[in-house]
């Protein structure tokens, strides 16, 4: 099995992406045909794929994506709550995944040589927040402590404002449980819009080492994707 890992990537010369266009919302005509072209001969000598979807994308000010020059590469994080980074990862799974391959004549939703598939690549709201809190933009700090409070509210905390700063007390078992819940509602809402596109094969969440919560979120999906390098 190939694992097809950073087609995303500004690093990778040319990557998935069409350099003619200011956003990266227009796949390549040129790397497409490369792409598929690569499967085709893969699949031709029994080799299976494993096709990353996010992974090193750098979101654009043209992308309609705020303070986007100051994320990670792949928006670690912020790429599993904020509504306009989730929208535009569906947008390019739809347009990556119903591409229709004239090697093997089929879309790739549709291709049983890609065996599996992957959401984000080594991706942990629970594991990661502390350790990347300093490259998360104010903007998107501020989006995750108004979802804390929502989450709170739902909870029935009684004073809010007392509590409305404990989401970064990554220590806090109910702040564990509330990113497990964030997490665990990212995955199931790019696993519903993937299956509706027609995707088949298993699906897994990420792929960072897991235990505890983290380990249940990745386990209601469909495999789970453990590496050791």
């Amino acid at each position: 099995i190939v694992r097809l890992h950073h087609l995303d990537a500004p690093s990778a010369k040319p990557n998935i992406f069409d350099p003619t266009f200011d956003d990266p919302q227009h796949l390549s005509p040129d790397s497409l045909d490369r792409l598929d072209y690569l499967i085709a001969q893969l699949k031709q000598r029994g080799i299976y794929v494993y096709l990353d979807l996010l992974v090193s994308r750098a979101f654009t000010a043209e992308d309609k994506v705020v303070a986007s020059r100051q994320l990670r590469r792949g928006a670690k994080i912020a790429s599993e709550y904020n509504p306009r980074l989730i929208e535009l990862q569906k947008r390019y799974a739809r347009d990556l995944l119903t591409h229709y391959n004239p090697y093997t004549r089929r879309r790739l939703i549709n291709e049983p040589a890609i065996a599996l598939m992957e959401i984000v690549n080594e991706s942990s709201l629970i594991r990661s927040v502390r350790k990347l809190l300093a490259s998360i933009p104010p903007v998107y700090l501020d989006e995750l402590q108004q979802f804390w409070v929502q989450w709170l509210t739902a909870q029935g905390t009684p004073n809010l404002d007392a509590d409305a700063d404990r989401f970064l007390d990554v220590e806090d078992p109910q702040v564990e449980a509330f990113y497990a819940q964030l997490q665990l509602t990212y995955f199931h809402d790019m696993y519903a819009s993937l299956r509706s596109l027609g995707v088949k094969i298993p699906i897994a969440g990420s792929n960072l080492a897991m235990d505890g919560l983290d380990l249940v979120t990745n386990a209601s999906l469909d495999f789970i994707d453990r590496h050791a390098y």
